[in-house]
């Protein structure tokens, strides 16, 4: 008999284990356990308490607390004895009262500190229950203690994902409103429908894996991972790793996997990629981007067409620099503010908008703006970015066509942005003059959006 009731409890035991294991919900798994020590021993009350970090008794530090009562059903509350709570958290020992009723206490300990209780009473207090019922609820205070460290290892790991996936979002901000941006953002929310593979076109430079993270983004798995693998250095194995992960989380979508510069990945990891795709059906969505012609890649059989068809699901073009002229002031605003962190820069001065504006930005594209503006902050000499500042590349003489414009009148309150104008008003203490010189345009600009505000 009695070695029955022990291999029962210890068959609870692993199930609980097991359960406790999938329970993400602290007060949730609580109520769980409290339900199977009622399952293996005559309990007549149960109450399971669990506090913060602070490690106090207090009633308003307790962050879950389930209690039960055999006879009565739905919810129920009652007030333990006071003795076996308050040994528990000034000694952290098990405290056990043989009386009336039988009373056991099991500290839960985390990391070296009473961090709750299970408590148990009964009204049979039979010396051969007396060591199973111990055992059992001391186990019981140890899975508790398992449940709150995972659920908290939980919470620490999603606090890190929230703030690493609004730091991508940074990183990866959209910028511009020009006519060609305007196209790829539609198209960028018809790909975000869907879930098929996506291939993205483009110059070097263009932005490629910007408009792959805004797709997924604005898709059913934003907020999952975004994996970037570079092909250039991409064997069968990363692929493997990346694409099919832990084969049993395979029942939740996941994230994205980016395939930065496809036409460079070696013919073997094309092969595993295309088996991948064929055969094991990944739970990831697949984008990939390239600079080459797919299709000149294939004719001199240096990327295989099974492969070329699988990722030509949606095709979308990243428009060069040169076919976006207008959003050069966004971006080089933009350029500024991610910049001059930890430097004593204000803006950028109207000639060296203009000097920016007039070049001709062949082949040059926005990463090249990117790292300019970044080279002119560290090299300027003064808080304005001058055109002696820029690099060499950014100030190349324009074409005769665009000498003849007047590159400033085009930077209107629409293509800096109103929000900007009003904060770089507020930043030099409403002076207009001030503020247009810090942003490159003409100051009657500014006083537009002062007099609309007003």
């Amino acid at each position: 008999m009695h070695y029955r009731y022990h291999d029962l409890i210890s068959k609870q035991l692993q199930a609980m284990k097991k359960v406790m294991e999938a329970l993400p919900d602290i007060e949730q798994a609580c109520r769980y356990v409290m339900d199977l020590v009622f399952e293996m021993l005559p309990a007549a009350r149960v109450a399971i308490m669990v506090n913060d970090r602070r490690a106090t008794r207090e009633p308003l530090d307790f962050v879950a607390e389930v209690f039960g009562e055999r006879r009565v059903a739905g919810p129920v509350r009652f007030t333990p004895k006071a003795e076996a709570i308050e040994s528990v958290y000034s000694h952290g020992k098990l405290y056990v009262s043989p009386d009336s009723p039988h009373i056991v206490c099991a500290p839960v300990i985390v990391s070296d500190r009473v961090r709750g209780a299970v408590y148990f009473e009964s009204t049979r207090a039979a010396p051969d229950f007396i060591v199973e019922q111990t055992k059992c609820i001391q186990a019981s205070a140890i899975m508790v203690a398992s449940i709150i460290t995972r659920s908290e290892e939980i919470s620490h790991f999603e606090n890190e994902r929230i703030f690493l996936y609004e730091k991508l979002r940074r990183t990866y901000k959209m910028v511009g409103d020009g006519p060609a941006m305007r196209a790829l953002q539609r198209g960028m929310r018809n790909a975000a429908t869907g879930d098929g593979p996506v291939l993205i076109l483009g110059e070097s430079g263009t932005g490629k894996e910007v408009i792959a993270f805004g797709i997924h983004d604005m898709s059913s798995r934003a907020g999952r991972a975004f994996i970037l693998l570079q092909c250039g250095d991409t064997d069968k194995t990363r692929l493997r790793k990346a694409l099919l992960g832990d084969r049993a989380s395979w029942d939740d979508p996941r994230g994205t996997v980016f395939l930065k510069e496809i036409s460079r990945l070696a013919l073997p990891a094309q092969k595993a990629l295309l088996q991948i795709v064929q055969h094991e059906k990944p739970h990831v969505r697949l984008m990939a981007s390239t600079q080459l012609d797919l299709d000149e890649e294939i004719a001199r059989h240096a990327f295989l067409p099974g492969l070329a068809e699988h990722l030509t699901g949606y095709t979308l073009l990243a428009p060069a620099l040169r076919e976006r002229i207008e959003d050069i002031p966004f971006l080089v605003n933009h350029f500024v503010e991610k910049h001059r962190h930890g430097y004593k820069v204000t803006g950028i001065s109207p000639e060296a908008m203009d000097a920016i504006l007039l070049c001709s930005w062949s082949p040059l594209n926005v990463r090249a703006l990117d790292l300019g503006i970044e080279a002119a902050i560290m090299s300027r000499r003064s808080g304005i970015i001058r055109p002696e500042d820029l690099p060499e590349l950014m100030t190349e003489s324009p074409s005769a066509e665009r000498q003849t414009m007047d590159n400033r009148q085009r930077l209107t309150a629409r293509t800096v942005g109103r929000k900007t104008i009003l904060r770089r008003l507020e930043e030099n203490g409403g002076d207009a003059d001030d503020a247009a010189l810090s942003l490159g345009v003409l100051p009657e600009v500014v006083q537009a959006v002062l007099s609309e505000n007003n």
